[in-house]
């Protein structure tokens, strides 16, 4: 997994496979992993706990896909093609990463704010040559 830069812990995975009412295929289960991200705010990495729940039924043409409810997502298997669990185990972590990996609110370690010291002082105004107009009136 490219999107993290270190595994904390293995990823854990409940996987059941059976035929639902309709005599769909649905692969339905957990998986959870403890991953170091980069805070986008500070740089530094911080851990965080990806979990994810999915129902998925096999489907082999787009007409299943659509024919599917709501609570079950496609998966497109073609029917000389074996199913590949670790790829099913892949995308759900990678769908669980937050939108934007950051530390918790108020936790990064980045100064936002700067004190009187830090801030340089604004240069002298060099005196213009048009001053001389003003006193022309």
């Amino acid at each position: 997994m490219q999107a993290a830069t270190a595994i904390d812990e293995p990823a854990r995975v409940q996987l059941a496979f059976k035929r639902d009412d309709s005599g769909r295929r649905v692969i339905s289960g957990t998986v959870s992993c403890a991953v170091s991200l980069q805070c986008q705010r500070c740089l530094t990495s911080f851990s965080n706990e990806l979990s994810g729940e999915f129902a998925l039924a096999l489907v082999y043409n787009d007409e299943m896909a659509k024919a599917l409810p709501a609570e079950l997502d496609p998966l497109l298997l073609m029917p000389d093609e074996q199913l590949e669990v670790a790829g099913i185990v892949e995308d759900e972590l990678l769908l669980s990463l937050p939108m934007h990996a950051m530390h918790p609110e108020g936790s990064c370690q980045i100064e936002t704010q700067f004190g009187m010291d830090e801030v340089e002082q604004a240069p002298e105004r060099a005196p213009s040559p048009f001053d001389i107009l003003k006193d022309l009136k």
